[in-house]
């Protein structure tokens, strides 16, 4: 495993909410979603992309409203039950 990637690693299992799932707080949400954005600047940086270029993209999927809003869809159904 190259180092982008055991970094984000490492930042998600540390982001990982005391409920085990869904995070809870909004500390929570800010923790697991820096770690998602590291794990998607480490997939497009393995990919071939430039660093610079990668930690762009990452951030304008994963980080902000935009990936705050792709991680909560992530648990639409369970707020449906």
């Amino acid at each position: 495993m190259d180092k982008h990637s055991r970094r984000a690693m490492e930042m998600l299992a540390a982001a990982r909410p005391k409920s085990g799932y869904r995070p809870e707080t909004e500390e929570e949400w800010r923790n697991v979603q820096r770690a998602l954005e590291e794990l998607g600047f480490a997939m497009f940086v393995n990919a071939g992309a430039p660093e610079e270029k990668a930690r762009k993209a990452a951030h304008e999927i994963y980080g902000g409203l935009a990936g705050r809003v792709l991680m909560q869809i992530g648990y639409w159904d369970d707020d449906k039950k």
